[in-house]
């Protein structure tokens, strides 16, 4: 079965530290203020978890303990101690951590299941059927398709670096 703690250190390198990129709808609180984000973790996530409305210094401050916490909900959204092959609930999860529910309908739909953003027993079951390779090789297509989507509806204006 595969395991959060075997998850946590990849997406925390590859989302990296505290950035503020204005164009990225995940940097904004609930009051539109431009907080930023820190380990993938948006300023709506860290709300929604705490009960709070994050400022910049809470989210510069997050340390990778309460991103752990926070991906906890996550993890435990896509029944990921359900599914068998470790890399199908690493596609998973990070899809659904960095997307919302649409990552789970995308992926659903992907595997030919109904999107209903469920992770039910008849998810699990295509998740964890005889050819988990063809399973992680349409999650993937599908996951770079939707990315591709992003990018392509949201041009680049000015440096992605500065945000300036």
């Amino acid at each position: 079965m595969a395991k959060i703690e075997l998850l946590a250190p990849i997406l925390f390198k590859w989302e990296g530290g505290y950035q503020c990129d204005k164009e990225d709808t995940g940097n904004y609180n609930s009051k539109g203020e431009l907080v930023g984000t820190k380990y993938g973790v948006s300023a709506k996530a860290f709300e929604v978890q705490y009960k709070k409305i994050p400022s910049a210094n809470d989210m510069k401050n997050l340390t990778p303990e309460i991103a752990s916490f926070i991906l906890k909900r996550y993890w435990d959204g896509c029944k990921a101690d359900l599914i068998q092959n470790q890399s199908i609930a690493n596609i998973l999860v990070d899809w659904y951590y960095n997307s919302g529910i649409s990552g789970i309908k995308s992926a659903q739909k992907s595997l030919g299941l109904e999107p209903d953003g469920i992770i039910g027993n008849d998810t699990l079951s295509v998740l964890n059927g005889n050819d988990k390779q063809n399973v992680f090789n349409k999650l993937k297509k599908a996951r770079l398709q939707f990315v591709n989507n992003i990018v392509l509806s949201r041009p680049i204006t000015g440096d992605i670096v500065t945000g300036k």
